[in-house]
């Protein structure tokens, strides 16, 4: 985030009409203690605004509401933006994610029964209960919710668990399906129930990278995948190889877009650094040239102006 807001700051300079920026620079070692003594320490050296931080941005976002600083914030909180009208986000959420991924698969594709597959820990249980609660909202039906433990590599139970190959089939109706088989194909192993149309893996490629093959491997296919923005990784392409084809994930910034204001910043980046940008140089990048704009327009001439410009940008 900090190279890149150097590389705008030198593409703003170079402009002869663009007045002088200076950039004051603040650690905050991710201690909520500091980030209060940083701002306090910004507001007395006068600046204009403040971009930052990706962590402990709520401490800094109180601080500079009662400072009256305007600051833009680089973190996934929801309510950040409820602390005031001086704080604000230029930043990928979870629940802009799932909003966009639900609408897309029921509005564009069709979908209406969906499942979820989650490792228990808080990441993954934020973006499950998000996704659930979206697909309720949008009328859909959730045929299946396992949870799988982050540190395992083998996920057979839970997902033999959403399939319907995991319980024991009770004696009564055990019975009934021996017969059955026995009149089918006394050979044949009990087929998975497969009553969902996409099924959800909020995990990193990492993780998402060994599911996914052994979701095929329980037949668990012609299903979409979905998946949060971590799944944009050629790792996860290299780990999960034909079973990814046709996943689907949000994300905030796609580097090979056709898009020339795009095409120029990733160039722009490239030249400078020698490798491509992520979402989070993008999304500094833009931040800063939003504030760089800002100072240099002759009728902004305060921190109350750059606020009211931002709020109605």
């Amino acid at each position: 985030a900090l190279k890149v807001i150097e590389l705008a700051i030198k593409q703003f300079s170079a402009n002869e009409l663009n007045p002088s920026v200076e950039i004051l620079i603040k650690d905050t070692g991710s201690d909520p203690d500091r980030t209060l003594r940083a701002v306090e320490e910004l507001g007395e050296e006068n600046v204009a605004a403040i971009i930052g931080p990706i962590a402990t941005a709520v401490a800094a976002a109180f601080e500079a509401q009662d400072r009256g600083i305007p600051i833009i914030t680089l973190t996934q909180k929801d309510n950040i933006t409820v602390v005031g009208d001086y704080v604000f986000r230029n930043f990928l959420t979870p629940r802009m994610q799932v909003e966009i991924i639900v609408s897309y698969a029921v509005n564009k594709l069709g979908l209406n029964r969906f499942a979820i597959l989650y490792p228990e820990e808080p990441y993954g249980k934020t973006y499950m209960n998000l996704f659930w609660d979206e697909i309720l909202l949008y009328g859909g039906k959730v045929m299946g919710i396992e949870a799988y433990d982050p540190a395992q590599t083998d996920f057979a139970d839970p997902i033999r668990k959403l399939v319907g190959l995991y319980y024991e089939i009770p004696k009564d109706l055990k019975e009934k399906s021996e017969v059955f088989q026995e009149k089918q194909n006394p050979e044949e192993e009990p087929e998975p129930i497969i009553d969902f149309h996409a099924v959800f893996i909020p995990d990193a490629p990492q993780k998402a990278g060994l599911v996914i093959p052994q979701l095929a491997y329980y037949d668990v296919v012609d299903v979409y995948l979905m998946g949060t923005n971590l799944w944009h990784s050629d790792k996860l392409v290299k780990m999960a190889r034909q079973h990814i084809q046709g996943a689907i994930m949000a994300d905030g910034f796609y580097p090979e877009s056709r898009s020339g204001t795009v095409r120029r910043f990733t160039h722009a980046f490239q030249d400078t650094y020698h490798r491509q940008p992520g979402f989070v140089e993008a999304i500094a990048y833009d931040t800063a040239m939003i504030l760089f704009d800002m100072i240099s327009r002759p009728e902004i001439g305060s921190r109350r102006m750059i606020k009211d410009a931002l709020l109605n940008l």
